[in-house]
């Protein structure tokens, strides 16, 4: 494979289809109100994305980070823009019990032409269960 550049592929920027990944739609994650980004995704904690101690499992918490972001950022893009996350930092507070709703709010601190940084609350209610910091990396599929 001599000379082969990866490239990533376009990217449908249509929260449907990000929802309907395999592991989002497993989650049971879905916009918190339909067609506002700024809301956020909800998802409620079942078993089958919960620990061994019955609490959201943590690595289901920073996938629903990394979708929130995503989810936030799809406005902002044009149609030969990709994004990837280039980092991802995250703060656990509490644990989530079996049966909680959760809200995951992503807001965009700074976009830039090639990166963009992004804060991410995870709530139950008032509660703050984690926050997070993203960075995504913003790739122009036009761009050699």
């Amino acid at each position: 494979m001599t000379g082969t550049r990866l490239r990533p592929m376009r990217q449908d920027h249509d929260l449907e289809v990000l929802l309907r990944t395999p592991i989002h739609e497993h989650m049971g994650l879905r916009e918190a109100e339909p067609g506002n980004p700024d809301a956020g995704l909800m998802l409620v904690c079942e078993r089958p994305i919960a620990n061994n101690s019955l609490m959201l499992h943590g690595g289901m918490i920073a996938t629903s980070i990394d979708c929130a972001a995503a989810y936030a950022m799809f406005p902002t893009l044009s149609d030969d823009e990709v994004i990837m996350t280039s980092s991802l930092s995250i703060s656990y507070m509490r644990p989530v019990p079996i049966g909680s709703e959760v809200r995951i709010r992503a807001e965009i601190v700074r976009r830039g032409r090639n990166t963009a940084f992004l804060t991410v609350t995870v709530r139950v209610g008032e509660k703050l269960i984690a926050t997070a910091q993203i960075v995504k990396s913003i790739v122009h599929l036009d761009e050699d």
